[in-house]
């Protein structure tokens, strides 16, 4: 009997279907552990990459077999090429890898965490750490994430747009009602690393100014900014941020003015390169020649800090004379310009 192509194609279909279930019908124990899964009769639960795709755990030819299955059966991209690094220089991975085991954070208490490395082909956890912070009355939450160098990972507060990330850390705030919220730390500009940990820190402030109260993005404030504004500074971790751009070559007047005798502030001009350009101290105005471009500001307290008293900054722009240009009354088909 000949086989046409449409029903040899359904054939192979067939029984490579046959085949998967019992091929994948093994749950993957978790990682640093050994021996079987619980229940090796049901199958696997697929893992979830973070990004909507779903995938299984990577698998040796002896998995198929119950009776050879171990921890080592399962492997990373990482591991599949050499051989497994000494658990003794590696952080077990975490627990935290979803809102339902997120670790509560204490206000004031740095904690330190592991951020196991992520592949788009599937690896061992859900694609991100979960921390919570309680908040009982409406206060502001303040997080700060220190990365070490050559590592760079993403912070955000589920359910806000407050969002920061620029030079070696990130930081956002949030004024919250009360109820628990989840910060999620994910990998950002390079993989994670088991290795070498990141520190977390969170504060609750009871004052926070009245643009913190009332903006969408209360850390991010980058918006083009001109003119003068009055914040607090309510934290050590606390930073206000603006952005600001030239048109035209000129020269900027940065002040900062704070009357009080408890805080000690500073503003830093950065490029968007995020390279820090200038700095400004309190009290002490500062005239810029800068490239047109645009440009973030950073005000912070080095050390102290006072809630209760605000400071002003002001942003003053003189831009260089520019010549006034028009069609020419008499010879309207010529374009001419007159300096001031």
């Amino acid at each position: 009997m000949k086989l046409t192509c449409l029903g040899l194609r359904t054939l192979v279909l067939l029984l490579l279907f046959s085949w998967v279930p019992s091929a994948f019908s093994y749950a993957a124990p978790a990682a640093g552990t050994s021996g079987l899964a619980e229940d090796a009769a049901s199958p696997v639960n697929p893992l979830s990459t973070g990004g909507g795709g779903m995938c299984f755990p990577y698998l040796t030819s002896d998995s198929v077999n119950p009776a050879t299955t171990t921890a080592d059966t399962y492997i990373t991209p990482d591991t599949a090429v050499s051989a497994a690094p000494s658990s003794a220089t590696l952080a077990p991975y975490p627990v935290n890898t979803s809102a339902a085991t997120a670790i509560e954070l204490t206000p004031g208490i740095p904690i330190e965490g592991y951020l196991p490395p992520d592949d788009q082909d599937c690896v061992w956890f859900q694609d991100a750490l979960y921390y919570k912070i309680t908040v009982t009355k409406t206060q502001k939450i303040t997080a700060l994430m220190l990365v070490p160098p050559g590592l760079d990972y993403s912070m955000y507060l589920e359910g806000t747009a407050s969002f920061r990330h620029k030079g070696p850390y990130d930081q956002l705030s949030y004024v919250a009602q009360p109820g628990t919220y989840y910060l999620r730390v994910s990998e950002g500009g390079t993989r994670g690393s088991l290795s070498q940990p990141f520190n977390l820190k969170v504060m609750l402030s009871d004052k926070f100014d009245d643009y913190e109260r009332y903006s969408d993005d209360s850390s991010a404030t980058d918006a083009y900014y001109q003119g003068t504004s009055v914040q607090t500074i309510d934290n050590l971790y606390d930073e206000d941020w603006k952005m600001f751009g030239l048109d035209y070559p000129g020269t900027t007047t940065v002040r900062l003015d704070n009357p009080s005798s408890k805080g000690v502030y500073k503003v830093e001009i950065w490029d968007w390169d995020e390279n820090v350009i200038a700095t400004v101290k309190q009290n002490e105005p500062k005239a810029l020649r800068l490239p047109v471009d645009s440009y973030f500001i950073r005000e912070y307290a080095p050390t102290k800090y006072d809630p209760d008293v605000p400071y002003t900054l002001t942003l003053d722009t003189k831009y260089d004379p520019r010549p006034v240009c028009g069609w020419d009354e008499e010879r309207p088909w010529e374009w001419v310009c007159t300096w001031p």
